[in-house]
């Protein structure tokens, strides 16, 4: 991922609509293999929830392919996206290349640029009646602070069943996520990340990324 993100890698430029298409193919066999073990009706009526953000790079052959598909689009301060990207991506690295080969401020810059190609994609899709209709779009504080009351605004844009079975096994998930969460940091903070620890400013991302706070984190679309 660190050499995908390189500025002279070309992954702007792919095509990936034969990759979505054997994508698709990949899904209908496991698809049919969940056939084969139906238990009932409802089983039959489940969707598959697939979590990829790169996915926001090719939403139109991801549209070719899935036809039915819904996009959940989860914004967040870049200014807390960024480093946390970074910050990941310079552990992958260390871990095949070594900490001598790693340049913080090439990470940051990479990374910067990379958010910015994804929000002008996201943002390029929706001038697409298809795509546009079958997205919702959500903000990740809203996630964080109230995760039920969020799967519930994101069920009714898409006309789903939010029943109280679900409801309970969200609550039962959310407790026993956070309490696993405060084992591991033992009441910490689980991934410590900073702009300036990439050679980024608040300035930086304020200048790149004014707009899309404006439109995406404001109250005014939700």
């Amino acid at each position: 991922f660190p050499i995908l993100l390189n500025p002279i890698s070309g992954f702007k430029t792919l095509s990936m609509s034969h990759t979505y298409s054997t994508y698709k193919e990949m899904i209908q066999l496991l698809q049919y293999q969940s056939y084969l073990n139906l238990e009932d009706d409802e089983t039959l009526r489940k969707q598959w929830v697939f979590k990829c953000p790169l996915h926001a790079l090719w939403l139109e052959p991801l549209f070719e392919n899935f036809s039915d598909a819904r996009i959940i689009v989860c914004h967040r301060n870049m200014k807390n996206t960024i480093p946390s990207l970074a910050s990941l991506l310079t552990t992958c690295q260390s871990m095949f290349e070594g900490n001598k080969f790693i340049r913080l401020d090439l990470i940051g810059n990479n990374v910067l640029n990379f958010m910015s190609f994804c929000a002008a994609k996201i943002e390029g899709s929706q001038s697409n009646e298809s795509i546009s209709s079958a997205t919702c779009h959500v903000r990740y504080d809203d996630l964080v602070k109230d995760p039920i009351n969020t799967i519930k605004t994101i069920y009714k844009r898409f006309g789903l069943r939010f029943t109280a079975e679900y409801e309970q096994n969200l609550v039962e998930h959310i407790k026993y996520d956070l309490s696993e969460r405060d084992k591991r940091s033992n009441g910490g903070v689980l991934h410590n990340y900073s702009l300036e620890t990439f050679s980024l400013s608040e300035e930086d991302i304020d200048t790149m990324f004014g707009a899309y706070h404006k439109k995406y984190l404001s109250d005014e679309i939700y």
